[in-house]
This record gives structure tokens, C-alpha cells and sequence, in this order.
């Protein structure tokens, strides 16, 4: 069983209330999402705030963060109440397909549902946080489309199936893959995760990487410690 917290070197994320915890795709999402001085930043379906404290600490810019759950956004809330940042940190319990943005986002992150509606638990709230019927990959596509600036980046972490799928999407919608991070458990182990960067305006080569997150002999890789070390009590 999760615990029902997490300390980080700056932060603490509760999660008791929250169907999904902190896991370590997510922190990956979260170190390794980044942007030119971006002036706003946005966390699609935040959950504990994880994201959003993770930016929060390496940018200064003002950071908004969108949660339709209401015990999972109030959580949130509060992880950002006792944060160092309270004041640049602020969330709106809505969906991102009702969000409307006079000013664009330099920097956007999600980990969103990718689950198919058929694949389901007993736990409607988990449902809702894993499956794509409250968020599709062409809502989210859209949506990045419309809130990113034009030379911001937005940070999506996918199985790999799943990341192929959104990229056929996201370039429907004028987005294209600029920066892809493909997460595998140790050296030979199939790829389990995803982090495309897409951006706006003519296609380019992508900078791609693979991260290890652990070494042949089991311990943390040197790449997942220098990403982390930030963040990790451990590092």
C-alpha cells in the first residue's frame, strides 16, 4: 500500500485522498519537462499537485493547475498552501477542454488517462484518472494546441503504444514532436514509458533519449540520479 505522503527535498505531496500516488514515471515527467524562460505554465489533471510543485521549483513563473476531481483538487490545494511557492501556484477545479486562456502557456505538462473506456475497476474515481472517457487524446491535442504559445512546449507521458497514437493526433492539431524521453525499467528491458515534447511550427529532427532508471547491478542509474537529485530525499 502507497504511503500517504511523499517528501521531496523541497516539498511534500499528501495523497490520501487521491487515486493515483506519486509513482516515479511521473517525476520523470516532472524533471525532465522543460521550457525557454517560460513566463506561464500549465498542469493539465494535476491530482496531488505533483507537477506543478516539481516546476514550481525550478521555474518562477506563475503556474496553473487544472483538477476536475474535487477530493483530489482540495488535496492539491493544500500540498500547494504549504508549499514554498503558494503564491505562484494556483488551481482551478475544471477540465481543460472548458479552460479559457487569454494569455498562451509557455510550458505545459500531463499525465493524462490512456486507458480504454473498456478496461475498468470498481473505483469510479480511478476510472476517471485512468481511462480516456474524461479526456481523449484529440481533446488534449486540441486543447495543448490552443493554450501553448507559439514557440512554448507541452510534455506528455504515454506507454508506448499510446504515445504513438497521440503523436498521429497532436500532428492533426499542428503539434509535432520535438524532444522524446523513452523510460525502461534497466539496460535490455522493453520501453515502458514515454515523454514526447511537441511544439509548434515546421518539423525537425527530434532529440531523443532513452533513460535506464536503474543499472545491471539494480542500483539507481547514474542518468536517473543526476534527473532526480534535485528532487529525491535519496540523492
Amino acid at each position: 500500500m502507497a504511503n500517504s505522503w511523499f517528501q521531496f527535498k523541497q516539498f511534500r505531496v499528501e495523497q490520501d485522498r487521491c487515486p493515483l500516488k506519486v509513482g516515479t514515471d511521473a517525476c520523470l515527467l516532472g524533471a525532465w519537462s522543460q521550457a525557454d524562460s517560460p513566463s506561464r505554465i500549465l498542469d493539465i489533471g494535476t491530482g496531488t499537485g505533483l507537477l506543478a510543485l516539481m516546476l514550481a521549483q525550478r521555474y518562477t513563473a506563475p503556474i496553473l493547475a487544472l483538477e476536475p476531481d474535487a477530493q483530489s483538487a482540495a488535496q492539491a490545494r493544500e500540498n500547494f498552501a504549504s508549499s514554498p511557492w503558494p503564491d505562484r501556484l494556483q488551481l482551478l477545479e475544471t477540465r481543460v477542454q472548458e479552460l479559457k486562456a487569454d494569455t498562451p502557456f509557455d510550458l505545459i505538462v500531463c499525465n493524462p488517462p490512456f486507458y480504454p473506456h473498456h478496461l475498468k475497476a470498481a473505483d469510479a474515481r480511478r476510472n476517471q484518472a485512468l481511462h480516456q472517457e474524461t479526456l481523449s487524446f484529440a481533446e488534449l491535442a486540441s486543447a495543448c494546441s490552443r493554450l501553448l504559445s507559439p514557440t512554448g512546449l507541452c510534455y506528455i507521458l504515454l506507454p508506448p503504444r499510446q504515445a504513438e497514437e497521440f503523436e498521429r493526433v497532436a500532428s492533426a492539431c499542428g503539434l509535432l514532436p520535438q524532444r522524446k524521453l523513452l523510460i525502461r525499467e534497466r539496460p535490455g528491458s522493453p520501453i515502458h514509458r514515454t515523454v514526447g515534447g511537441y511544439g509548434k511550427g515546421v518539423k525537425q529532427e527530434i532529440q531523443e533519449e532513452v533513460l535506464e532508471i536503474r543499472d545491471a547491478a539494480g542500483a539507481y542509474s547514474a542518468a536517473f540520479r543526476r534527473l532526480l537529485k534535485s528532487y529525491y530525499l535519496i540523492f
